[in-house]
């Protein structure tokens, strides 16, 4: 039998939030063959392509806590199955950009 690996594809499905929420959840999605990942990392950067501003352990979850506008930013998560791309290493990623609004008091 001939099994065809293939590295995964990483997305992150977020939901965006203001401050009274108190928290929200991310979530890494990875499809590959084999079907068992190892989620490396997640990262927040304040805009795409701009230095890292925080590290997260790898899980398939990330539950942000404690939300203010400084929260908002692109959260990027890093999977892998063993298979590797034609063009970096083990690991795939999937970023998603994360706006925490405010709370307006008009009187």
């Amino acid at each position: 039998m001939f099994v065809l690996l293939d590295a995964p594809d990483v997305s992150v499905l977020a939901h965006n939030t203001t401050t009274s929420t108190g928290s929200t959840t991310l979530t890494c999605v990875a499809v590959g063959v084999p079907s068992t990942y190892t989620f490396v990392a997640w990262e927040h950067t304040w805009y795409k392509n701009t230095p890292v501003f925080r590290t997260f352990a790898g899980k398939e979850t990330l539950t942000l806590d404690d939300l203010t506008y400084e929260t908002s930013g692109v959260y990027t998560c890093k999977a892998e199955n063993g298979v590797s791309y034609s063009t970096n290493s083990y690991y795939g990623f999937g970023s998603v950009l994360v706006t925490i609004k405010g709370k307006c008091n008009f009187r």
